[in-house]
């Protein structure tokens, strides 16, 4: 367990990866994805619409419900 202290210099994010790795969690990085319509089909024609999915943004999350094995 961690205990509380308050500091005296302002924190920042250098701080808190180290805190938390300290504690035994970890980061997985997610990849976001969305679509864009590479085609707009023939609704006269019945041909639907065609869509490719594309990478949008890549986020790393802390998983804070389990730690690393031996921490």
């Amino acid at each position: 367990m961690v205990g509380g202290v308050i500091p005296s210099k302002p924190i920042s994010e250098h701080d808190i990866y180290e805190c938390m790795t300290d504690m035994g969690f970890y980061q997985e990085l997610e990849i976001i994805y969305g679509q864009i319509c590479i085609f707009e089909g023939d609704k006269e024609k019945g041909i639907p619409a065609e869509y490719d999915r594309v990478e949008v943004d890549r986020v790393f999350k802390w998983v804070v419900f389990e730690k690393k094995n031996g921490v």
